[in-house]
């Protein structure tokens, strides 16, 4: 599956909507993405805003013993609850 052809029309897409839209037209994306086998890890690594990176939360695993410290896992945890 061509990851980045999805996130080009998701930026194209998403300055139509507003507020909690954009969030639940976010969930209904990467749900139909995911679906159609697309993987979340791989996704995760293209999630390009917030709205991408919260609905992506559902299906990634935060993986602790893949950060040196724990304010590096916090860091990157923060960043996911954008």
């Amino acid at each position: 599956m061509d990851l980045e052809l999805h996130i080009n029309v998701w930026k194209e897409m998403k300055e139509h909507f507003s507020g909690n839209d954009a969030k639940d037209a976010a969930e209904d994306f990467v749900r139909i993405l995911i679906e159609h086998g697309a993987s979340a890890d791989e996704f995760s690594e293209y999630a390009i805003d917030s709205e991408i990176k919260n609905a992506l939360l559902e299906y990634t695993e935060l993986d602790e013993d893949e950060y040196e410290t724990e304010d590096e896992y916090d860091e990157y945890e923060d960043d996911l609850y954008v």
